[in-house]
């Protein structure tokens, strides 16, 4: 009995375990910098050794897997890791999981059993899915974001913040160049729309009542922005009250 014992013992610490260097995942500083970059991320949320990544192994190995991952990552981070979770954008995971990321850097689909090859096809169908959807509204925000420069050089700023504004609401489903461009666009617009209404309150301060009348009707119609208008609502109670004081 003993030596069945010893035996065993030693049949497992020889047993063959799985290498870094095996891994059919790549670290996250590596995957992190492909999060966003056109292409699924995959994340694998388990231990090393654990059954997800086990799994994970088994299911990435077979060949309509190996298909479907062209040009896509795979990575693993542990459960609960924050500062991983959030390399992805990700809330941390307190048990096992994986979560495909889509072209965007954004997650698409999430499957919290172990991996099987059919769900892991599935999981790679969901963000390849999203992906080909925002790719399409990506265009139309390219398109606005053109008409928003038109209107520029037109010299028409009200289409201009109303092109750039209707951009800037997809930033967080459909991060992408056209949205940062109008964001910086929104930013210069409200800098001038600001400047506008202080306009108003210099004129407020010569006691030029109907001047400010004119410059704030024209600020708040001419910069449609959120910033513009709350603050152009202080500056008419501003002009409401001088006028309520004025003989």
């Amino acid at each position: 009995m003993r030596t069945s014992v010893l035996l065993a013992l030693t049949l497992l610490a020889f047993a063959p375990r799985a290498r870094a260097e095996d891994d059919p995942w790549i670290g996250v500083e590596d995957a992190a910098k492909k999060r966003g970059a056109g292409a699924t991320v995959l994340v694998i949320v388990g231990k090393t050794d654990g059954e997800e990544a086990k799994a994970a192994r088994t299911a990435l190995a077979d060949k309509r897997v190996t298909k479907a991952l062209a040009g896509a990552t795979v990575t693993r981070i542990d459960p609960a890791d924050e500062d991983a979770a959030k390399r992805f954008a990700l809330a941390p995971e307190k048990g096992e999981c994986a979560i495909a990321l889509d072209g965007y850097g954004l997650a698409a689909g999430k499957h919290e059993k172990s991996l099987t090859v059919d769900s892991l096809l599935h999981l790679l169908k969901q963000a390849e899915e999203a992906t080909a959807k925002k790719k399409k509204v990506e265009k139309g925000l390219d398109a606005a974001v053109a008409r928003g420069e038109g209107a520029l050089k037109k010299e028409d700023p009200k289409t201009a913040c109303e092109q750039f504004a209707g951009v800037a609401e997809y930033a967080a489903t459909v991060p992408c160049g056209a949205v940062t461009k109008a964001k910086k666009e929104l930013e210069a617009l409200t800098a001038k729309g600001l400047a506008a209404l202080e306009e108003v309150r210099a004129a407020l301060g010569k006691d030029e009542l109907a001047k400010a009348r004119k410059l704030l009707a024209a600020a708040t119609a001419t910069y449609p922005i959120a910033e513009v208008q709350t603050e152009g609502k202080k500056v008419r109670d501003e002009l409401g009250a001088a006028e309520a004081s004025h003989p």
